[in-house]
């Protein structure tokens, strides 16, 4: 159960030798949603509530800008590749809106049938858990509860294909450095692998475990990362789609989130119990252990050329950590 607090506390805390390589930079409970982060050079954005905090590594004293204006709570985030564009999924009626981040506005469409500007993609009937921007960001991928994959045209507002497959509800999304192929994880225990030009998938379901929670593929396109509700670490190499290691924590307890460094030499995992690993992307081997979470970590998410790191957990506490490398 995550916090409710009513009034925020704030605490920068430069504390040496928090875990080896590591320093703890800023601590934040604001009942900050576990799963709605992410991340684009030295900023990065956080869900709390019904609004958004965008944040930049120069001021640590408080959020650069606020979004607001959201019908329900702020489920999950993405930023396009050059920053330019925020997709922001609700909770409620399956809405996403996209907002222009140099003008702080959000965006609206002319669509068919339509007699006023829409500010709202519109297809999904429930909670939306999962948004990607493709590599040139002209195209938006959606996930949500009712176990479907939407595509969605950014500059006319056009949904552009409908994903189905899955057999439960969809938890994360990432589409390949190159562009081509869309990776799906989902409740059912399955990662999908979509040609997004086709909209057909280009291989069998790979089975990860009870839950596939996130997936995500290394900037240089050679590896895919999934975790697993048993706790499972799985990485493949994506010419062939072969495991090339994997890991599981001794008692079974769950993983939540996977991210990869931008140079692709760290994996990051989060989970139960506040566990944040920092691992070897290539080997699996165990580098670093930070500590200091309280609640299950949902969010992972490295930031300036993989010198930081930021995460959030189900207490909703926000951690951004300095990396010594």
């Amino acid at each position: 159960m995550r916090k409710a607090l009513c009034v925020v506390a704030l605490s920068v805390l430069l504390l040496a030798g928090t875990a080896a390589g590591a320093n703890l930079e800023l601590v934040r409970e604001a009942d900050y949603h576990h799963h709605a982060l992410a991340t684009w050079g030295s900023s990065w954005a956080v869900g709390r509530g019904e609004a958004i905090e965008i944040w930049n590594l120069d001021n640590l004293g408080g959020p650069r800008r606020t979004l607001r204006g959201h019908e329900s709570e702020v489920t999950a985030l993405a930023v396009s590749p050059d920053g330019r564009w925020l997709a922001v999924g609700e909770s409620g009626g399956g809405r996403i809106s996209v907002w222009d981040m140099d003008s702080g506005q959000r965006l609206s469409w002319s669509l068919p049938g339509s007699n006023e500007p829409v500010e709202y993609l519109v297809g999904h009937q429930f909670t939306v858990w999962a948004l990607a921007f493709c590599p040139e960001g002209e195209l938006l991928a959606s996930g949500a509860y009712d176990n479907e994959i939407r595509m969605w045209d950014v500059a006319t507002g056009m949904e552009v294909g409908i994903l189905r497959g899955h057999r439960s509800w969809i938890r994360s999304l990432d589409f390949s450095p190159q562009g081509n192929i869309l990776a799906s994880s989902s409740c059912d225990g399955t990662i999908r692998l979509w040609d997004v030009d086709t909209l057909r998938e280009i291989h069998s379901p790979i089975e990860a475990g009870v839950n596939a929670y996130s997936v995500e593929f290394s900037p240089d396109g050679m590896l895919l990362a999934t975790v697993t509700n048993p706790g499972e670490t799985l990485v493949y190499e994506t010419d062939g789609w072969s495991q090339r290691w994997s890991y599981a924590l001794p008692r079974r307890s769950a993983t939540y989130v996977v991210g990869f460094s931008p140079d692709a030499s760290l994996a990051v995992t989060g989970g139960y119990g506040g566990r944040v690993q920092l691992r070897n992307a290539r080997t699996g081997n165990l580098l670093e252990e930070l500590e200091g979470h309280s609640g299950a970590v949902w969010g992972a998410a490295f930031l300036a050329a993989g010198e930081y790191l930021v995460t959030t957990d189900t207490n909703g506490e926000m951690r951004l950590w300095r990396l010594d490398r």
